[in-house]
């Protein structure tokens, strides 16, 4: 099994670790995650690679949040996916309890990218902005979640939207790369 490690991109304003378990327990990262998928657009049929990558509407939301973790969570190659399945409890349970196919989920990947994308950078950005509020971060409240969106500028909401668009492209292209030399094995 090859282990990418994604490269450093963090900047000064938005910091964040390669792996948000350095942030948050692993239920919270959970939470993060199902939020997410649950703001991401629907699964739309059809698409290159759908075929390949077909799944019922709960179980497309299984795969993308079990996704959605393993990249925010430095869990990048296919074949770690698989592996990490039969060791955490966690991964085991976001894939429902299947046993986890490392072909399925590159294909699930090429299939689903955009909404992938989507659900990623959602939680990159949630887990953010509960880490810049303070100490509330792993018991988040409304009131904390009301506090942290109204001190947030227009700016500076536009400005952490592409910073962290492009912090899951980077994670996506690292779990890419992590197949790609497996595959290269």
């Amino acid at each position: 099994m090859t282990t990418v490690s994604q490269p450093n991109i963090q900047t000064n304003r938005y910091p964040l670790p390669s792996s948000l378990a350095n942030w948050f327990d692993k239920p919270t990262l959970v939470r993060l995650a199902l939020e997410a998928v649950n703001e991401t657009e629907p699964q739309v049929s059809g698409g290159p690679g759908q075929a390949s990558a077909a799944v019922s509407g709960s179980e497309f939301r299984e795969w993308l949040t079990l996704l959605t973790y393993c990249y925010a969570t430095a869990i990048y190659g296919s074949q770690q996916i698989e592996f990490e399945a039969t060791r955490d409890g966690c991964i085991r349970y976001l894939g429902g309890n299947h046993e986890l196919d490392a072909n399925f989920i590159r294909h699930f990947r090429r299939a689903h990218r955009k909404r992938l994308h989507q659900s990623l950078t959602r939680l990159l950005t949630r887990a953010w902005e509960r880490r810049a509020a303070g100490g509330w971060s792993l018991i988040p409240t409304e009131e904390a979640d009301a506090y942290l969106l109204a001190s947030l500028n227009l700016k500076t909401k536009i400005e952490s939207a592409e910073r962290f668009a492009l912090d899951a492209a980077q994670r996506i292209g690292a779990a890419i790369q992590a197949d790609s030399m497996a595959l290269d094995d």
